[in-house]
């Protein structure tokens, strides 16, 4: 079974989806078409119609939420109390070999050659 969520839900469900994902489902976060607040409420971000299609287009595909995605997380013991959706975040794109870009400072912060600083 696949689970499809947008940004808003998988913060709010972030546990639930976890169990989910666990119990060996898959977990889908898109961002949508809604308006989604990113950060402490200050920035609005609106997809245009269409983003997946031209996501992929540009060869980007959705990387689905894993297990040893959610076991990972226990990889950085550092983060407990950090956002729960960038923790996990983290932990797929260490588990997946990728460089995570961010402003975040914490997470910045970490010294791990893979997480980039998104603003420069």
């Amino acid at each position: 079974m696949t689970t499809t969520v947008n940004i808003h839900e998988a913060k709010t469900h972030l546990s639930r989806l976890l169990e989910r994902v666990r119990a060996g489902q898959r977990v889908i976060v898109w961002l949508t078409d809604d308006e989604e607040r990113l950060g402490p409420g200050t920035r609005k971000l609106r997809a245009p119609d269409g983003l997946g299609g031209l996501l992929e287009a540009q060869g980007l595909r959705p990387l689905p939420l894993t297990s040893e995605h959610a076991r990972a997380v226990e990889q950085f013991p550092e983060l407990a109390g950090h956002d729960p959706f960038n923790r996990i975040l983290v932990a797929q794109a260490r588990s997946e070999g990728l460089t995570f870009l961010t402003a975040d400072r914490r997470l910045l912060s970490l010294g791990y050659d893979w997480i980039d600083d998104a603003t420069k």
